[in-house]
């Protein structure tokens, strides 16, 4: 006989898994929402929403996508069941597209404006 409990086989040495543990329990999502990794939760609504780094004010939201989506992969590699890998990498990409993109227009729009204020005397 074994006990319930048993973390180990006392006749041959095999280790069982813990079906107690409320870390690897399902969820009623079903794991479409990772809400076991944050960091890949908020860079996946910070990535989506990070489109709006074209208005100078919300030019941080990439950022933060990119950053926590690094760090939301990291914890889904350590611990598996807390899933969130699709989430993270959607920070990261629309973190660093939306960034790259935030950048660009940015300076497009500066370099409009000192074009605009040199030739103000010129018309």
């Amino acid at each position: 006989m074994i006990v319930v409990n048993a973390k180990v086989c006392r006749f041959c040495g095999e280790e069982f898994q813990s079906t107690a543990s409320g870390d690897k329990e399902g969820d009623s999502t079903g794991g479409v929402i990772p809400y076991k990794n944050p960091p890949a939760l908020i860079a996946y609504y910070c990535g989506v929403f990070s489109l709006l780094a074209c208005i100078p004010f919300f030019f941080p939201l990439p950022i933060v996508a990119f950053v926590l989506g690094l760090k939301g992969l990291k914890k889904a590699k350590a611990e598996p069941h807390v899933k969130g890998q699709v989430h993270a990498w959607i920070g990261v990409v629309c973190g660093a597209v939306f960034g790259i993109i935030g950048i660009v227009i940015t300076v497009i729009a500066v370099i409009g404006i000192i074009g605009a204020m040199t030739q103000k005397g010129r018309f």
